[in-house]
């Protein structure tokens, strides 16, 4: 099973492409921002980290983000991201030769729930903006609605998006 979910990913990152690059460059933006201050912490994964914890607390980030742009240090949240990045650092571990095995992780870290039979769509935590993920989210634990449409960037589009810039 992991296998074929890594071939799936694979096959899905080669053939990326972004459907809403206002929404995966706003991410891309503050993905590079804060590297700037945690890529100690994070490491050689940082963009897939920052991906994932942009997308766990993103409204508290980009809200003291955008405040903070200009400014040296961000320390208001630094604690906060810090003690977060942590506990993303225990549950994925990056492997630059295999982003694929990484992005496996980063959606079994999400939850495997969009492969379940009689959902099958590509999760949006991965794939939301990118012409893999058209709609279909769980809105709560075990609760899936196929009208809901994900509005954040998915992990691989954003990685892929800032790969592309010659960032990683």
């Amino acid at each position: 099973m992991k296998q074929e979910i890594i071939e799936d990913i694979r096959e899905k990152y080669k053939s990326i492409i972004v459907e809403d690059v206002g929404l995966v460059k706003r991410y891309a933006d503050i993905i590079l921002y804060l590297q700037m201050y945690h890529k100690k912490i994070f490491g050689d994964g940082y963009v897939i980290k920052t991906a994932v914890l942009l997308r766990e607390k993103e409204e508290r980030i980009g809200r003291l983000y955008r405040r903070s742009v200009g400014y040296k240090e961000i320390e208001g949240i630094n604690k906060e991201i810090e003690e977060e990045i942590e506990r993303i650092n225990r549950k994925i571990n990056y492997r630059k030769e295999n982003i694929f095995e990484t992005l496996y992780e980063v959606e079994k870290y999400n939850g495997l729930g969009y492969r379940r039979k009689g959902i099958e769509i590509a999760s949006p935590y991965l794939w939301s903006g990118s012409k893999h993920y058209k709609k279909g989210k769980f809105v709560e634990d075990g609760k899936y609605d196929g009208r809901v449409k994900d509005k954040q960037p998915g992990v691989a589009v954003v990685y892929w998006y800032i790969e592309k810039l010659g960032v990683v």
